[in-house]
């Protein structure tokens, strides 16, 4: 396979298409280069970005529950520079993580009758959650771009399946679009 645009992961590769989604995640290559580690946050943010837009549709939606799904997504930007060299100032951002982490605690018991709410909130906790492990360079974080940008497809299709479309064309639709955020971010100078 030409090195064009084949995605490798440790032993697995692939094209860059849908069949690739699997295997962008920090340690990727793409055409034998790695992939930047800051990438793949603004990548997972950007995902967000789309999942907030379906958020803030639903009619019971409050302005704070936005702003504090705006502050996590934010958070995520954030940690894609690497850490502070300082403990100090280290420490500071990770209480700040942390601080934003425990505010979107209480936002599924909001809408507990809601679960595609519950499901939008759950993905947000989980990316920021993967976004302050890696920045803080804590590996041990069960979730990963693969695994979040796939339950972020789901996510659509089940939001479009409720309202009478269909799944499968709104997570194909999601995916193309992750993979258009993906190639316009390797772009970006």
């Amino acid at each position: 396979m030409s090195d064009a645009k084949v995605v490798r992961c440790g032993a697995e590769e692939a094209p860059l298409g849908p069949e690739a989604l699997p295997l962008l995640r920090p340690g990727a290559e793409l055409a034998g280069r790695p992939v930047p580690r800051a990438l793949f946050h603004d990548w997972v943010g950007a995902v967000g970005v789309r999942l907030l837009q379906r958020y803030a549709a639903f009619a019971q939606v409050e302005e704070h529950e936005l702003r504090w799904l705006v502050d996590a997504l934010a958070a995520i930007r954030v940690t894609r520079e690497p850490p502070p060299a300082d403990r100090a100032e280290r420490e500071e951002l990770r209480q700040g993580l942390r601080m934003i982490a425990a505010t979107l605690g209480p936002l599924p018991l909001l809408h507990g009758r809601k679960p595609a709410m519950q499901a939008i909130v759950g993905w947000v906790q989980d990316a920021a959650s993967w976004a302050t492990k890696r920045h803080l360079l804590d590996r041990r974080c069960p979730h990963e771009p693969p695994s979040l940008l796939a339950r972020a497809a789901a996510i659509h299709g089940d939001l479009e399946e409720r309202a009478g479309g269909s799944r499968a064309a709104a997570e194909a639709a999601e995916r193309d679009a992750q993979l258009a955020d993906f190639d316009a971010l390797l772009r970006e100078p």
